[in-house]
């Protein structure tokens, strides 16, 4: 079973634009709160803080498969 993070919350949204720019160019934040299921140790740095690039990496290329909570 692959990790998975199901999204529980989603909160703190804005999105940023210039509406005299062409195309419009949307920035969008967002705060994501989820749970982590699975095994997510390979994530881990030794001092136990988050190797925050590499998960990001994983989830674009789909290793780490994100749901939404029923």
């Amino acid at each position: 079973m692959k990790p998975e993070f199901i999204i529980t919350s989603i909160s703190n949204t804005s999105i940023d634009f210039n509406k005299n720019e062409m195309p419009l160019n949307l920035g969008i934040n967002l705060e994501i709160s989820a749970q982590a299921t699975g095994n997510f140790s390979e994530y881990l740095n030794d001092d136990m803080s988050i190797n925050k690039t590499k998960l990001l990496q994983d989830i674009l290329q789909g290793k780490i498969s994100i749901t939404g909570k029923d």
